[in-house]
This record gives structure tokens, C-alpha cells and sequence, in this order.
């Protein structure tokens, strides 16, 4: 980074993110319309997958929102110190849940705050 601190390019985007606010959480729909044409077979249930990693991550909009909770209400307060630190297991394992969705960027900044 040449010397400078490694948070100068940061620093200026997070105070732009930080007045302009985070949009509210949207109600999820009632019903979500299928195209005609489009047909799906159930999925598998978890236990009848074989061969899978013992820390794979409970999917869903439920276990990411039972996770969002659980580390708000304490892994948070040592997530700037630990954040980096994979081997201390300090990340929020919320990763899997904002990539597919289950949990959105603008509802965990919502209540973060």
C-alpha cells in the first residue's frame, strides 16, 4: 500500500455508504409467479444427501435469520478484531446466506445498527 494506511481507499466510500443510509427490509411475497412452461421436481432432503461436509451451513431464509440473530447477540461485538482470523473461527458464517440470498445485505446493516 506504499506506507499509507490500508483502509485510505476505504474510508472515503464508507462514509458515502454511511449518509446516504440503507434502504428498508421488504416483506417477503406472498406468492412468487412461475413462468408457464417451468417445471421443478422437489428437492432432496437434506438428510438423504450422502457424503456431505460436516459444516455445511443450514440453508434457508429461517437458519439465516436464526444466524444473523445468534451472532449480532455476540460473536459481533470481536468482529473487527477477528474478522481476518479464519483459523480462530471468528468470521459470521453468513457468507453462503447473503451469496444465495436467504439474507440480504440491507436487512444485516439494518439491524447492525
Amino acid at each position: 500500500t506504499g506506507g499509507k494506511d490500508h483502509f485510505a481507499v476505504f474510508t472515503p466510500y464508507f462514509r458515502r455508504w454511511e449518509a446516504e443510509g440503507v434502504r428498508g427490509t421488504l416483506a417477503a411475497p406472498r406468492t412468487v409467479r412461475v413462468p408457464g412452461g417451468v417445471s421443478g421436481d422437489a428437492l432432496p432432503d437434506r438428510d438423504a444427501v450422502k457424503n456431505v461436509s460436516p459444516g455445511l451451513a443450514r440453508g434457508g431464509e429461517d437458519a439465516g435469520r436464526k444466524l444473523v440473530t445468534s451472532w449480532l447477540h455476540g460473536p459481533m461485538a470481536d468482529y473487527e478484531d477477528g474478522h481476518d482470523d479464519l483459523a480462530g473461527d471468528a468470521t459470521s458464517r453468513l457468507s453462503p446466506h447473503l451469496h444465495f440470498g436467504t439474507v440480504s445485505a440491507a436487512e444485516l446493516a439494518n439491524r447492525a445498527r
